[in-house]
């Protein structure tokens, strides 16, 4: 696809706001505009315009230049204090060289002279729109550079401290081992050393999983269909029975006899994945056991699949090609906005700290083994709506 393509997508999808006092010369233009543009906001006025502008905060502004109360101009100039970067276009059938300097002054970004030809306000559209892709584009790959740079200090670290932690641990547990053996089975020092042992196997848990966040690991990829291992995850985690270690059989242990029900649509003709079996149990295990705290013991689970493919214009920070793309969703209490840039983060709780309940690292971790395979977990979420966690996976055969 064109960049002229792209920009018309573009454009078809921006709010923009058009504003002209001539009833006729309005609804005129403003019948064009709308097979243009996403959403087309009109005023009669500058005051209206501006107060639209506040309410609406469209992407892009025309506006004639002589309108009673407040011309065109002036509204421009207050739209510059709210918003230095947004393209602004300027009709009238007026070419005075006074307007044209203060066009300049203001920043307008195009000079459509009247009676508007169409040809010419399209051109001024697409360039700013052309322009506004641009300064997104550039926006979210500054994103993403950003993010990468976090995710690669996070890993650094967590690196360092399951290395650090993992010695440490093993002398702890080989002297448990041995005062374990030399103690007498009936006694009362046996009972500790035994009381001793449990929290050592989640500490040893802890850094399996501070190694899965840094990169690391043990990995042992097959190429399958990954619906049966997606599906005994979630029926395992809701019922208390998964047998991963540590901190998170305790929690599902405590989940037994819940209400949860699930509803699985994951077809048999779903294409195959490269994937550790263990390290997407663990992604899988985690989003279920969110799931159910989210929804306090009582809802539904929805898991569905189905085959998908990214081009560059889907603007995703994965290669172009085919994917399984998974969504899991849950009817809980839903993510608050302050929290979603958050929940991947180590650590990151919405909820008091109960360290008996969880890591800490759950969705840190989901998204490190995530991204391992290749692809990328998004969540979508409203208060009270519950969340929607996407994975996009690339296809193997």
């Amino acid at each position: 696809m064109n960049n002229s393509s792209q920009d018309s997508d573009f454009l078809k999808e921006l709010t923009v706001l058009y504003v002209e006092d001539e009833n006729d010369t309005r609804d005129q233009l403003a019948e064009i505009l709308r097979r243009r543009v996403g959403t087309l906001i009109t005023a009669n006025s500058g005051p209206a315009g501006l107060e639209a502008f506040r309410a609406k905060k469209p992407r892009m502004v025309i506006t004639d230049i002589l309108m009673p109360l407040t011309d065109g101009l002036v509204m421009a100039q207050e739209i510059r204090f709210l918003d230095r970067t947004v393209p602004i276009i300027v009709t009238t059938a007026f070419e005075r060289t006074d307007y044209l300097l203060r066009s300049i002054d203001v920043g307008i970004d195009k000079y459509v002279m009247k009676p508007v030809s169409m040809d010419r306000l399209n051109e001024a559209l697409l360039e700013c729109a052309h322009r506004l892709r641009a300064e997104d584009l550039l926006s979210r790959q500054r994103e993403q550079e950003s993010e990468m740079r976090r995710l690669e200090a996070i890993s650094i670290l967590a690196d360092g401290i399951a290395s650090d932690y993992n010695n440490l641990l093993q002398v702890i547990m080989r002297h448990i081992e041995l005062a374990k053996k030399a103690a007498e089975p009936d006694s009362k020092v046996f009972r500790h050393i035994q009381n001793a042992e449990l929290p050592s196997e989640q500490a040893r848990e802890l850094s399996k999983r501070l190694m899965l966040l840094a990169g690391g690991g043990y990995e042992c990829f097959q190429v399958a269909h990954l619906a049966p291992v997606i599906s005994s995850a979630v029926d395992a985690a809701i019922h208390g029975n998964t047998t991963t270690h540590g901190f998170v059989s305790a929690v599902t242990a405590s989940l037994k006899g819940n209400k949860i029900r699930r509803e699985f649509d994951l077809p048999t003709d779903l294409p195959t994945v490269a994937f550790d079996e263990s390290q997407m149990r663990l992604v899988f295990t985690h989003l279920t056991l969110n799931a159910v705290e989210a929804m306090r013991s009582e809802g539904i689970i929805r898991v569905s699949a189905q085959a998908a493919t990214i081009t560059e214009k889907d603007e995703l920070p994965l290669k172009p090609g085919s994917y399984l793309n998974i969504t899991f969703r849950d009817t809980g209490v839903g993510i608050a906005p302050d929290n979603l840039p958050k929940i991947f983060d180590p650590y990151f709780s919405a909820r008091e700290k109960n360290t008996s309940k969880r890591l800490g690292l759950g969705l840190a971790l989901c998204r490190a083994i995530i991204r391992k395979h290749g692809g990328m977990i998004t969540v979508e979420s409203k208060k009270g709506e519950g969340a929607t966690f996407r994975i996009l996976l690339p296809v193997k055969s």
